[in-house]
């Protein structure tokens, strides 16, 4: 398997994946990809289904209350985003209103 790898990419295996290893290193030092934001985000993300399930069965009462903790949770990403940069949120202009 490596020699096929080797002969399709033109590196060996090993130096392959130590690239990867230290770009991988690389970006994870540069880029925070788990923000607050982002997590508050897969939060959302993950009560899809319990809304869904409970729509399903008829449970409104459930999926209201799922539906009032994923509007909490976008807007303490807001706040959090506005004060991260330290200002308001901006309100689209009229040219963006549409």
């Amino acid at each position: 398997m490596a020699e096929r790898f080797e002969q399709r990419v033109g590196r060996s295996l090993r130096d392959y994946l130590a690239l990867f290893v230290l770009s991988y290193s690389r970006i994870r030092n540069d880029v925070r990809i788990l923000t607050v934001p982002n997590q508050l985000t897969f939060l959302r993300l993950g009560f899809l289904p319990f809304f869904i399930i409970s729509i399903h069965y008829r449970r409104y009462d459930i999926a209201l209350a799922v539906l009032i903790i994923a509007a909490l949770t976008d807007g303490l990403d807001g706040c959090w985003r506005a004060l991260s940069i330290r200002r308001p949120p901006r309100r689209l202009s009229r040219s963006h209103r549409g």
